[in-house]
């Protein structure tokens, strides 16, 4: 496993690395892609939006997963 590494839509083009194994659930909200991690602080989860598309950003974390 490896760090999969996406592009954040805020701040625009802010590079984000993932760890694919935090990863709850991967969706389209409103045109963007969004990725829920699991959360170890106080404030639970996380939603990042990047500015990958849905299927691109799964096959990026899927491939992660595999190295």
């Amino acid at each position: 496993m490896t760090l999969c590494k996406l592009t954040k839509l805020i701040p625009a083009g802010t590079t984000i690395y993932i760890n694919p194994a935090h990863v709850i659930t991967l969706e389209t909200v409103n045109g963007h892609t969004v990725i829920e991690t699991t959360g170890t602080g106080k404030n639970g989860s996380e939603h990042l939006t990047v500015m990958e598309t849905l299927d691109k950003a799964a096959e990026a974390l899927d491939v992660a997963a595999m190295a």
